[in-house]
């Protein structure tokens, strides 16, 4: 019974800090909001070989793998917006991607509007 007790106060708490923590949408720097379910089209990468340096594989077991350049002016589908970090240290916006295969990819939103590693709608229409 005790262990059940304790069970249930960890799933509760961590299911209302995923709540509280996940929005579904965020405004960018460059005044465009991204919305889950939406899609966005990747620009060119910033890497010296053009690969994409704020767009990578999720972390997990592995080191992040870097999206290759072979992916510039494809769309990605938002699947949920995150933030990662510290009031110490500071907070970072992460936009998790889906490219059409079972890879989630996370997006570090500011860094890669200012590297134009994602695409503005004005930037789209020209």
């Amino acid at each position: 019974m005790k262990k059940l007790l304790i069970v249930t106060l960890l799933a509760l708490s961590s299911n209302a800090y995923a709540q509280t923590n996940s929005p579904d949408s965020v405004v960018g720097s460059n005044g465009v909001t991204y919305r889950k379910g939406e899609d966005i089209t990747l620009g060119t990468g910033s890497a010296f070989d053009k690969s994409f340096v704020y767009v990578y594989t999720a972390p997990g077991l592995t080191t992040p793998i870097k999206l290759p350049s072979g992916w510039a002016d494809y769309k990605m589908r938002i699947k949920g917006v995150k933030y990662m970090g510290s009031k110490k240290r500071g907070f970072k916006t992460i936009l998790i991607l889906g490219g059409g295969n079972i890879v989630n990819y996370w997006m570090e939103l500011e860094p890669a509007i200012r590297a134009g590693e994602i695409l503005t709608i004005k930037e789209k229409q020209q």
